[in-house]
């Protein structure tokens, strides 16, 4: 595949699963043996990225702003600007509530038109 189809696997990503919370569109998007090298508490595969992102969208509304998309070979680097708010709740009191803003790049490695891994750095 083409930098630019590669390119447009991602851009895809973001504008059908973190866009339109279409979160069953992974299972689409990514190969089956996808391998996220920043899982967190989640699981590194396919299945935890979906659990991973079902979690940000509820846990803090988050969404990625693409900034950029720089693709070389079988990677595509976005530069990200992820926004939210932030809520925290425990026993009816509120102990978070409040927006953020954080920078962030992503590495992904599409192969066969498949998204088939990730790396992450925010902050």
């Amino acid at each position: 595949m083409s930098t630019e189809e590669n390119k447009a696997v991602v851009r895809r990503f973001y504008e059908v699963v973190w866009g339109r919370g279409d979160i069953d569109s992974v299972d689409e998007l990514f190969a089956p043996d996808f391998v996220n090298h920043d899982p967190g508490p989640h699981p590194a595969d396919r299945a935890g990225f979906k659990e991973y992102v079902a979690w940000a969208r509820k846990a803090s509304q988050y969404r990625p702003a693409v900034e950029d998309l720089i693709a070389e070979g079988d990677k595509v680097v976005a530069r990200l600007t992820g926004r939210g708010r932030l809520r925290r709740r425990l026993l009816g009191v509120t102990l978070v509530d409040r927006e953020f803003s954080q920078p962030g790049i992503v590495i992904w490695r599409i192969a066969g038109g498949k998204i088939a891994e990730r790396w992450a750095r925010w902050g």
